[in-house]
């Protein structure tokens, strides 16, 4: 497992406020179409959901197909992320190196003994 927030943070800039995917993605896809765009949208949806009951599943609820799509968005937009991430890569002739684990410290190692003690 990956975590991409952790990669674009430290390998682009770009001029957002925040490098959350919401943020980014306008560099590598189209934007977002449908009606749940934000993660707290889908609470206030799902929570809809609950009070209407329009449905019984994404098949025959509007309100459950909107959160569904959304997150199926979210999925894609992580795939075409890291893909994108890894063009640039492949553009820029940059290998990917494994960080040496860094040995402990002695006072890292004692703690970790102490609490070995009490379990």
């Amino acid at each position: 497992m990956v975590d991409l927030y952790a990669v674009v943070k430290q390998s682009i800039r770009v001029g957002e406020p925040k490098y959350s995917i919401k943020n980014i993605e306008h560099l590598y896809k189209d934007k977002r179409a449908g009606e749940v765009a934000t993660a707290m949208d889908s609470v206030v949806y799902y929570e809809r959901w609950l009070e209407l009951k329009d449905g019984d599943d994404w098949q025959t609820s509007k309100i459950l197909a909107d959160i569904r799509a959304y997150n199926k968005e979210d999925c894609d937009s992580t795939r075409l992320l890291a893909e994108w991430l890894r063009a640039l890569q492949r553009e820029h002739g940059l290998v990917w190196t494994p960080r040496q684990r860094a040995e402990p410290t002695q006072a890292q190692s004692d703690a970790v003994g102490f609490w070995a003690m009490w379990q």
